[in-house]
């Protein structure tokens, strides 16, 4: 999902006009990883089939957190790259970037990624720095 403040992507048969020509951009990437098997009763997933806080067959827990595999710059690196010249001109635009990656919880769990991208202005970027002014 992408969701866009405040305006909407142009695009025709041969050109895509970026939603953020120019602008400082900050962005919020939310993966929601697949769930692996172990993580449903008897390793089936279904609805109403996700173990809820218990033991798996490792001994561990079933989280939220996603530790495994895929590292959250790969997954910036996918979606930066993926947006670049679409939803912006050019990825040397982004001055906040935030990636959080966790297992999907909602039924089918087979995953997806939101993306949300604000233009920034000067007391965004000093109140995220934690910089005083003046």
């Amino acid at each position: 999902n992408v969701y866009l403040l405040p305006t909407t992507i142009i695009k025709d048969v041969d050109t895509v006009i970026p939603v953020f020509k120019e602008q400082v951009i900050s962005i919020q990437i939310i993966s929601r990883m697949k769930r692996p098997k172990k993580h449903f009763i008897a390793n089936r997933p279904g609805p109403g089939r996700l173990r809820q806080s218990s033991a798996t067959s490792t001994g561990g827990s079933v989280s939220d957190l996603q530790v495994t595999r895929t590292d959250v710059d790969n997954l910036a690196k996918f979606v930066l790259d993926s947006l670049n010249g679409v939803l912006y001109e050019d990825d040397k635009q982004v001055a906040s970037l935030q990636v959080t990656k966790v297992y999907d919880n909602e039924d089918p769990y087979t995953g997806s990624t939101d993306v949300i991208i604000r233009a920034m202005n000067e007391n965004d970027l000093y109140t995220i720095a934690n910089i005083n002014v003046g």
